[in-house]
């Protein structure tokens, strides 16, 4: 409850542009949201679109404080801002269906923060289109980086797809016998788990508990 003092409200915005990103992550996180709307026109006065490092910040923190009123801004950025303010821009995206041709559009970019940005954006939707981009993702060289993404989705087609391809994976590793191959296999693995990280669903949980039962059984698999 320090920063509720009007006195710090000033220095608190000038923060978001601290040298040190974990303060001003912090800053942007949890102090700046408490003085909700009125520090609209700060942010706005100082945002750069062509800026990096705390001009990404803003433009997230407009958006959360303001969505309506700052989806203008978002689209601009989107077409006009730096490489790391468009990136902001797109995890700005996914309150609208019309957001869903561009998402999937940036999903195939070659950056892997843009695809990040858009993986992020599109775990909101529930769309045959969104869950067969991220049914592939889940299936490639995407799998770590589209990780939130699986793990935000509330869709139950998708869940139902990752629950069967984490045991088919299982399944495969237990007849593996070339050691490179039985390596990578487990490193996949891992990254599937982790992808149900903080689920709490009931079929989730009983996948998780059953490969737990079989630990000794996959310790052995070297």
């Amino acid at each position: 409850g320090a920063f509720r003092d009007l006195r710090l409200i000033q220095p608190a915005v000038a923060a978001i542009d601290d040298a040190y990103p974990e303060i001003a992550d912090f800053i942007c996180d949890r102090v700046l949201p408490l003085y909700g709307k009125a520090i609209l026109p700060a942010l706005r006065s100082t945002f750069d679109m062509k800026g990096r490092a705390g001009h990404p910040r803003r433009l997230r923190l407009m958006h959360q404080l303001d969505p309506v009123g700052a989806r203008p801004l978002v689209k601009q950025a989107l077409e006009e801002g730096s490489k790391e303010v468009k990136v902001a821009a797109i995890e700005c995206l996914g309150q609208e269906r019309d957001d869903i041709s561009y998402l999937l559009e940036q999903a195939s970019a070659k950056a892997q923060e843009v695809r990040q940005a858009a993986y992020r954006a599109l775990s909101s939707y529930d769309d045959d289109s969104v869950i067969a981009v991220l049914q592939k993702a889940f299936d490639g060289k995407d799998l770590s980086l589209a990780a939130d993404s699986f793990r935000r989705s509330s869709s139950a087609k998708l869940l139902a797809y990752m629950h069967s391809r984490i045991k088919a994976e299982v399944a495969e590793l237990r007849g593996t016998k070339e050691k490179a191959e039985v390596s990578t296999k487990v490193g996949r693995l891992i990254q599937m788990l982790e992808c149900l990280h903080g689920r709490d669903d009931a079929t989730s949980e009983s996948l998780l508990l059953k490969l737990f039962a079989d630990r000794a059984a996959l310790a052995k698999i070297k």
